[in-house]
């Protein structure tokens, strides 16, 4: 039997006949401390893995209306990282087992020869396998970071970015001013991940970069902050109207069609800007930089506009006699607002939280693993933090937000999406 029988593992079992189903739960429970989930369909399995995590999925290869083959093809677009599957079937056909294994199933087993220590081994050779692929690819990640590349789109990470900001906040008033930091959030990227599943949305961010990477200019700083938050520092000579026909530009630049394997979509952007000289310098991070730029993106969003440059200097408008923001609305149809800002209107703090944007992981040791994400705002209690791609994050884990050096034991008060509020436990 194997050594992984006594933790606590979730196990999805997925299989049409109800009888058959039950019998496996059994010999899956035998002598485990595995936590069992059934479902007869691909759709009750994908409501599983939203609010369950999974360790491990014993997949049916017939379901009827369905095959195994197609619900792990279905997963594949849906998640970045699937649960190990080991596929159960009455078919012994060697052409379905290499058909399997090709697709990415992790082992086969038989049914009519299934027995309880057969099936735990296998499932404990699946989870383990997979673990070990994780830690690879969490070192492979570690050693991109490095390189302050984003995986994703090839432009600059967060790591870069991070550092760049620090340069500029070290600089002096008048050298700074010259500077524009502009935050741009492409609208569409929580709908088409919930739609489409996270290979789409990979699709539209590569998409999105190159199309954003045109758009600046060669001196220009550009890249991916996170999830779908984009930022550029821009030089504008201290002038608001170069900034403000920066963002006008921008805006018509970023508003393209795309065509994914299951849609053409519009894409769009929300875009917040403000002038380097309205951050607190002298800071160590350079994130105090960001703050009025993150103001004016919110006011974008809440007034329905492209974009809103920050009016902190001074209330009057830019040189020329320009507004400081745009008058024409964004399109209905351009997208949903991000979970994130939905749930900023909804009454979940029992007190009020600052906005910030700070770079964090997620630890969780005994996978040996963690995960990139950003801090978006913070209270005394706890805070509110974005991933990059949804999954079942487990219900208490450790925060780590590494431009401030905190550690904390936080627990997840909700999740939607790829936005989670946590509330500090230790």
């Amino acid at each position: 039997m194997s050594s992984l029988s006594h933790e606590y593992l979730g196990i999805a079992i997925v299989d049409d006949d109800d009888v058959y189903r039950s019998y496996v739960s059994a010999l899956v429970s035998k002598n485990t401390r595995f936590s069992v989930f059934e479902a007869s369909s691909g759709e009750e399995l994908y409501r599983i893995l939203a609010s369950q995590k999974v360790d491990c999925i014993i997949l049916d290869y017939n379901l009827g209306t369905e095959s195994g083959f197609a619900v792990r093809d279905r997963l594949g677009e849906r998640y970045h990282a699937v649960p190990p599957i080991v596929m159960l079937t009455g078919d012994g056909r060697e052409s379905t087992v290499i058909k399997a294994l090709r697709l990415g199933f992790n082992d086969y087993l038989a049914k009519r020869e299934l027995t309880a220590d057969g099936l735990i081994s296998a499932i404990g050779r699946a989870v383990q396998r997979a673990r070990d692929e994780q830690r690879t690819r969490a070192e492979h990640e570690r050693l991109a970071n490095m390189s302050g590349v984003d995986l994703v789109t090839g432009l600059l990470g967060q790591t870069k970015l991070d550092g760049r900001l620090a340069q500029l906040a070290a600089m002096g008033h008048g050298a700074r001013s010259a500077y524009a930091i502009v935050l741009v959030e492409m609208n569409e990227l929580h709908a088409i991940n919930e739609s489409f599943g996270l290979k789409a949305g990979d699709q539209a961010l590569r998409a999105f970069g190159e199309r954003l990477s045109k758009a600046a200019r060669s001196s220009d700083i550009c890249g991916r902050y996170s999830g779908s938050s984009f930022l550029i520092v821009v030089d504008v000579r201290s002038d608001p109207g170069q900034l403000q026909s920066f963002c006008e530009r921008l805006t018509s630049d970023l508003a393209f069609r795309i065509d994914l394997n299951a849609a053409s979509l519009d894409l769009s952007a929300c875009i917040g800007a403000a002038l380097g000289a309205e951050g607190a310098g002298g800071g160590t991070a350079g994130a105090d930089l960001m703050k009025p730029a993150l103001d004016a993106l919110d006011a974008a969003r809440a007034a329905g506009s492209p974009f809103k440059i920050s009016d902190r200097r001074s209330s009057a408008p830019p040189s020329g006699g320009a507004a400081s923001t745009t008058a024409e609305p964004v399109p209905s149809d351009a997208g949903v607002r991000p979970a994130a800002d939905q749930l900023r209107t909804s009454d979940r703090r029992r007190e009020p939280r600052q906005r910030v944007f700070k770079r964090g992981q997620i630890l969780l040791p005994g996978l040996g693993a963690t995960i990139d994400c950003t801090v978006r705002n913070q209270s005394r209690r706890g805070a509110g933090i974005r991933i990059d791609a949804p999954f079942a994050v487990p219900k208490e884990f450790e925060l780590l937000i590494t431009g401030d050096g905190v550690r904390k034991r936080v627990q997840v008060r909700w999740q939607i999406g790829t936005d989670l509020g946590v509330e500090y436990i230790a």
